[in-house]
């Protein structure tokens, strides 16, 4: 199936002030966030394929929602749910997230998904760049996406505003490739 895919990581999850009350807290907090975001988008939540990863998730969109759409408005909505969640929240239940965007093939078989598409993804939500990013900033979302990803969108015109993301190498196990990141606004 050839479709966009999204991985989630909550930022600091496993700091030791997080106890495993709080996490579970957290990951609550996060798929709510997630589904408000995707409901203001119009993106069918209960249509996605969700895989739970213990501090984040791998989400499958249905194939027949543009890809486009998926980093505007999308990414947009999820900065304004945070942004409103974490106005209320303690510092130790403040939640922020990575998320990296992809698209492509990806197989599904009895455990998930798999593909060269995820393989991708999950190296631009584990880069050590695009960590960094965030932690220097330290606003409540930041987006990372595929170049492949970068180029359809501007292809295809739409919202997207190719101006707001700035490229970041990414070099992770085999992978070495552009990416393109976008920080949220701070609060």
């Amino acid at each position: 199936m050839y479709t966009t895919i999204i991985a989630t990581d909550i930022v600091g999850y496993a700091r030791q002030a997080r106890t495993e009350d709080l996490q579970s807290v957290l990951r609550a907090r996060a798929y709510q966030q997630l589904a408000a975001a995707f409901a203001m988008t119009q993106i069918p939540w209960d249509q996605c394929q969700t895989e739970d990863r213990g501090d984040g998730a791998l989400i499958i969109v249905p194939a027949t929602v543009d890809c486009d759409y998926c980093l505007d408005p999308l990414v947009h909505h999820l900065a304004v749910a945070l942004r409103r969640y974490n106005r209320h929240a303690s510092e130790a239940t403040r939640l922020r997230l990575r998320l990296a965007i992809h698209f492509g093939h990806v197989q599904r078989d009895s455990r998930g998904v798999s593909g060269h598409a995820a393989t991708h993804l999950f190296r631009l939500i584990e880069a050590s760049a695009f960590k960094r990013a965030l932690r220097n900033v330290g606003t409540d979302l930041g987006v990372l996406i595929s170049d492949q990803l970068h180029n359809e969108a501007i292809q295809r015109g739409g919202m997207f505003n190719p101006s707001a993301y700035q490229p970041i190498r990414v070099s992770i196990k085999e992978t070495r490739c552009t990416a393109w990141l976008w920080l949220a606004p701070r609060a």
